[in-house]
């Protein structure tokens, strides 16, 4: 399983990473994080925050850690090779961005796009840009187009795809393009202080929205935000009333889009 965070600055992102690896140590896994020496969040991306390695990892027997900055690609290369076969592999940084400066990353993205190892890997991207102009981002950057080498099974992230990126979406990610499509509600006004997290895998393009300010003590119990293996045919609708007039109600929505042959 291919799987990739693409991440804004909404927090969102690092909830979900952190969540992702609690579910795979649950199941018996073993995880290895890497990061970049840089991060000094220790987080999935930059700013958030958030202490993933503190957080209900540090200390699990499952749970490994590496760094690997921008001259370490041949070192993180050779420890990739080694790994046994049930080691879930989480980039808690984006390999991406040095392939522009250092061409021995593209060995480990290639090692990644091949490894039959299960990989999570996170990119960051400035979010107005990937939802309005996402053509624009992929002239300017190397890191964006270099996705398109990786046959993605799951994709997530904020408000990845809209009317106006669709078809750019498409041509980042090939192989999941005929399952890439704008979610039915994505029009609908957003609730204050709610966020919208899009998950594209093999059954279609999915979106939910849920109240950013509760999820870090419910999201365990929400599989469709972090499970890669989660079916994503469930449609859930908070009460007409408790919404609005409940702050302390869990508001989520999950439309699921179908796929598009």
């Amino acid at each position: 399983m291919k799987s990739l965070l693409l991440m804004a600055d909404d927090g969102m992102s690092g909830l979900v990473w952190l969540q992702m690896a609690r579910n795979h140590l649950q199941a018996g896994k073993t995880v290895l994080a890497i990061t970049d020496p840089l991060n000094t969040h220790e987080a999935i991306g930059t700013g958030d925050g958030l202490p993933g390695y503190r957080d209900g990892l540090a200390g699990h027997p499952g749970f490994r850690t590496t760094t690997a900055g921008r001259e370490d690609a041949e070192a993180l290369l050779q420890q990739l090779k080694a790994l046994d076969a049930d080691t879930v592999v989480m980039f808690n940084m984006s390999p991406f961005e040095f392939v522009s400066v250092e061409s021995r990353w593209r060995d480990v993205l290639s090692f990644c796009a091949q490894s039959p190892l299960e990989m999570v890997l996170a990119t960051y991207y400035p979010a107005s840009l990937w939802m309005r102009d996402l053509a624009q981002l992929m002239r300017m950057s190397s890191e964006v187009p270099a996705l398109t080498g990786v046959d993605w099974d799951y994709i997530a992230g904020y408000r990845l795809v809209t009317e106006s990126n669709v078809d750019d979406v498409r041509q980042v990610f090939p192989g999941l393009a005929g399952q890439i499509a704008v979610p039915v509600n994505h029009t609908e006004p957003m609730v204050p202080g709610e966020v919208t997290w899009q998950v594209i895998n093999r059954m279609g393009t999915y979106e939910s929205r849920a109240v950013y300010a509760q999820l870090d003590a419910n999201i365990a119990s929400l599989p469709a935000l972090w499970d890669v293996r989660h079916g994503h045919q469930q449609i859930v609708h908070p009460s007409p009333s408790a919404a609005p007039n409940n702050p302390t109600l869990f508001r989520r929505l999950i439309v699921a889009v179908r796929s598009i042959c």
